[in-house]
C-alpha cells in the first residue's frame, strides 16, 4: 500500500512540475507577475520562477518516491 502511495505521488509530482514548465506563460497570464521574483531574478522572473518551481516538484517527488 505504501508503494502504490508513492508511485501516485511520484505522477502526480512529475505530472505537475511538466505542467509547470511547459505552461509557465499560461500560469503567469492566470495568477499574474509575481514583483519578488522579477525583483531577484531579473525581467522575466516570473517564468523562471515557474520553471524553477516546476524542478523543485519533480525533484521533490523523485526524492519522497525513493
Amino acid at each position: 500500500m505504501e508503494l502504490l502511495i508513492k508511485f501516485a505521488v511520484l505522477l502526480a509530482g512529475f505530472g505537475l512540475g511538466i505542467a509547470f514548465i511547459k505552461y509557465n506563460f499560461q500560469l503567469t497570464r492566470l495568477f499574474g507577475h509575481n514583483s519578488l521574483a522579477e525583483r531577484y531574478l531579473g525581467e522575466g522572473g516570473t517564468y523562471s520562477m515557474w520553471k524553477l518551481l516546476g524542478v523543485a516538484l519533480i525533484i521533490g517527488a523523485v526524492i519522497y518516491a525513493f
